[in-house]
C-alpha cells in the first residue's frame, strides 16, 4: 500500500522488514513451503526494486530486480515441474491447440 500511495521510504522500510522474516522463514522450511517462502521473497525484493525506482535511486532498484530474477525463474521452474508431474503438459507455455491452431 505505501508503494502505491508515494509512501516509497515507508514501503522500503516494511519490504525491508518482510525481507528480513521471509529470509528466516525460508531456513526453517522444506519442500513446497520453502518453494513459496523462496517466490515471496522474489516478489518482496522485486517491490523492493519498485520503490528504489520510484525514488530514483536506479543503481539500487537494478540491484534489487538482479538479485530476484534468479528466485522468480526457479519458482516458475517448479511450477513446471509440479505442472508436468500432474499431467498438467507444459505449465501453460503454450505448443497446444488454442482457438487460432
Amino acid at each position: 500500500l505505501s508503494l502505491k500511495t508515494g509512501r516509497y521510504d515507508d514501503a522500503l522500510e516494511r519490504h525491508g522488514e518482510a525481507l528480513g522474516i521471509q529470509r528466516k522463514l525460508l531456513r526453517s522450511t522444506t519442500g513446497s513451503a520453502q518453494l513459496a517462502t523462496a517466490a515471496d521473497i522474489a516478489d518482496t525484493t522485486t517491490l523492493i526494486g519498485e520503490a528504489e525506482m520510484k525514488r530514483g535511486r536506479y543503481r539500487r532498484a537494478l540491484s534489487a530486480f538482479e538479485s530476484a530474477l534468479p528466485a522468480h525463474r526457479k519458482a516458475a521452474a517448479a511450477t513446471r515441474r509440479r505442472s508436468s508431474a500432474r499431467g498438467g503438459g507444459d505449465g501453460g507455455a503454450g505448443g497446444g491447440k488454442g482457438k487460432d491452431s
